[in-house]
Order: C-alpha cells, then structure tokens, then sequence
C-alpha cells in the first residue's frame, strides 16, 4: 500500500511540472526603426517653414502605430499641421501612414534647435534634431502726407506704404493720433479702425486727416 502511495505522489508532481512547462509566456519583440526628417532651415521670423517627418521600421507591422512630440530647446516657436491646427510642445501626436507633413513657425530671430522623438507602441524612441535659422523680415513701413499744416476742419491727404520682401508673412497695423485730435477716413468716406490691431498685406493705402482741434 505504501508503495502505491509514492507512485501517486510522483505522478501529481510530474503533471505539475509538465504544466509549469507548458504555460504560454508574452514576448516582448521590438521592431527597430529609424526616425528622420527634412525641413527647410533658413527663413525670416513668422514665416511657415516646411519640415517633413518620416518613420522608417525595420519591419512594417499591421496595427503597429507610431506617434511623436517635440520641443524646442533653443529659440521659440511652433509647429502646424496642414491643416493649420497648432500642436502643443510636448503632446504626443500620432504619425498618420509613417509620415508627416508640418511647419514650424518662428517668433523671434536667431537660431532655433528642435528635438522630436518618436515611440512605438512598446514605448521604444528614436530621437532627432533639427536646426532653422531666422532672420527679421525685409520690411519697410513708410508714411507721407501732402500737407503739415491743415485748417480745422479740412483735410489733408495721407499715403502709408508697407514694402515687404516675402508673401508668406502676415502682418498687421495699428493707428493712432499721437498729438491732438481729429479722425482717419479712407478716400471713399469710409471710416479707418485707429487704436487697434488689424491685418494688412503689403502695398499702399490712401487716407485723409481732418483735424478738430
């Protein structure tokens, strides 16, 4: 009876071990990839800078999705996507089909540094590091009148031209009577907006002044 015993014990220890042995274990399998970039490096502050990001795996996988973020560590500025949307520094944002196309959009001159990093779904990165130099926009802002000295109540014309060297820059003016008193009106009558931003695209604006006082 004895023996009995023992052959039943190690039969209960063999299928414990056959059981351990046999149990599925997950497997962690990191696909390599590479992340580059190509983007265009000189241009003039505001001005939207096309900048190209691609993700190249070592194998491409179903479902397998990247996504990236930035910051910009010398400089300041930001990235927009094609739709014009702003993407906050730091946000991860997905890498729609591997690549992705954005502009980076610089607020002051100088040298600007960008790092992106790339992630897979793993949590697997890839860095890289992109440059843009920015200069002030060629622009000249001038503005002439036919008369200094007016009567009150009459006016007397004025011209303000604004010349600027590149179309891809927006830009806006803003009015205003330093001394005195009196109104701004277009040639036509109409009424001209003073104390305020508004846009304004390169060219020249004829005026009238009529002083009050």
């Amino acid at each position: 009876m004895k023996k009995k015993y023992h052959k039943l014990f190690y039969s209960l220890v063999f299928v414990a071990v056959m059981f351990a042995c046999t149990k599925d274990v997950g497997l962690l399998t990191e696909v390599e990839f590479v992340l580059s970039g190509e983007n265009t490096e000189a241009g003039h502050v505001g001005e939207s800078l096309p900048t190209t990001l691609a993700v190249v795996p070592e194998e491409v996988m179903d479902d397998y999705t990247y996504t990236f973020s930035y910051s910009v560590e010398s400089g300041a500025g930001h990235f927009e996507d094609g739709q014009g949307e702003v993407l906050e520094s730091g946000k991860p944002y997905a890498l729609d089909g591997l690549v992705k196309g954005l502009v980076y959009i610089g607020s002051e001159e100088g040298d600007h540094r960008v790092r992106f990093v790339a992630e897979d779904p793993y949590g697997f990165t890839e860095e890289l590091e992109l440059g843009y130099e920015l200069t002030e926009v060629p622009a000249t802002w001038t503005a002439t009148v036919s008369g200094t000295e007016v009567l009150v109540g009459t006016g007397t014309g004025v011209t303000v031209t604004l010349a600027a060297g590149t179309a891809d820059t927006t830009y806006e003016r803003s009015y205003r009577i330093a001394e005195g008193s009196g109104g701004l009106t277009e040639v036509d009558g109409g009424g001209v907006e003073l104390d305020g931003y508004v846009d304004i695209v390169p060219g020249s604006y004829q005026y009238v002044f009529t002083g009050d006082t």
